[in-house]
């Protein structure tokens, strides 16, 4: 659900982005895509040399053609065909959780062609192919069960990764955008109350959620919409510090380590109560760390050098033919191997 959320504040964010500063499609993609890659570099190259350490066979494999489609920005559709998020077995793909990031570059792609192909017309566009993504995303995960979506692992797999069936909650958060500058206030009674009570049930939300998509998919809604509705109308609700502000800073990093941290205590068999909490310290030390000290040196190193920003991505996929002509079977599987 936390990806919900994320999405709403994306749209958000891009709204402003591209009617503020009017980028061309070009500088849009530019300053967006470093903004994901210098981060992204940071997390998954030292990750990936400790997971060359440990894994071996099949999952080696696995992580390799992982990793490329994280680059590609395609890897919501590799583990759409592969994968469901809700099993156990997920913890096992140390990559699975760039789903969204790859979704984050498909959303600015599409923006990018629409501000190319008709700027003018860019708010309509969007909001027209949010509401058409809103009805496949009710249709298929409540309406039609029995229709098979080609090339997944399942309908709710295709539904929870596929971009077609998330680009509403993109469309949302950049629909609302535009209600920040309205002048005539609302009630502030109903404001505060009903944003009051929006936290109060989507923190429960989180709590709530089970591996069933149909529960996940009614909670994406309520969780999508209440997020919009904070944004619109009660954010005075939430008080503002250093720490806060801080912590959303360096929300887009804590989210690339969380996965990999916790791949490492499942492969060491140390996921306990005490070191969960331990490693999510660390991770907000860590993650806080590299937003103030790292991370602003790489994006603006990506935004001034354009050929960084498109050999990065090209050098890490020039393992593919590695991969391919790897013979992965000589060595022996680890032990997160499928026990029969």
């Amino acid at each position: 659900l936390g990806v919900d959320v994320f999405l709403i504040i994306s749209g958000t964010i891009v709204a402003k982005l591209v009617v503020e500063k009017k980028p061309s499609a070009i500088e849009f993609l530019k300053r967006r895509i470093s903004r994901l890659l210098g981060a992204a570099l940071l997390v998954v190259v030292p990750f990936g040399m400790f997971i060359f350490l440990v894994l071996s066979g099949d999952e080696l494999k696995n992580f390799i053609q992982s990793t490329i489609a994280f680059f590609l920005g395609i890897s919501n559709i590799l583990f759409q065909i592969e994968s469901n998020y809700f099993t156990d077995f997920a913890i096992r793909k140390p990559l699975l959780h760039t789903w969204s990031l790859s979704l984050e570059v498909q959303f600015y792609c599409f923006i990018g062609l629409m501000i190319l192909l008709s700027r003018q017309h860019l708010v309509r566009l969007v909001l027209g192919a949010s509401i058409a993504s809103f009805i496949l995303y009710l249709y298929f995960q409540f309406a039609d069960p029995d229709f098979v979506i080609p090339y997944s692992s399942g309908n709710s797999s295709a539904v929870f990764f596929n971009p077609v069936f998330r680009f509403w909650q993109f469309g949302l958060g950049f629909g609302i955008w535009f209600l920040f500058t309205r002048t005539n206030p609302l009630n502030a009674i109903i404001v505060n109350t009903t944003a009051a009570v929006t936290i109060v049930i989507s923190v429960l939300c989180f709590f709530l959620i089970k591996t069933e998509s149909a529960q996940y998919g009614s909670l994406a809604i309520f969780v999508s919409f209440g997020t919009a509705w904070l944004l619109i109308s009660g954010r005075h609700l939430i008080p503002t510090s250093d720490i806060l502000t801080r912590l959303g800073n360096s929300s887009y990093i804590l989210y690339l380590i969380h996965f990999p941290m916790l791949f490492i205590l499942e492969w060491y068999d140390l996921i306990t109560p005490f070191l969960l909490w331990m490693g999510i310290l660390f991770c907000l030390i860590l993650a806080d760390f590299l937003t103030r000290s790292v991370e602003p040196k790489l994006i603006s190193f990506f935004r001034k050098n354009s050929r960084a920003l498109i050999l990065a991505p090209i050098i890490v996929t020039a393992l593919l033919p590695v991969y391919a002509i790897t013979d992965f079977s000589k060595y022996e599987y680890s032990k997160f191997i499928e026990k029969e």
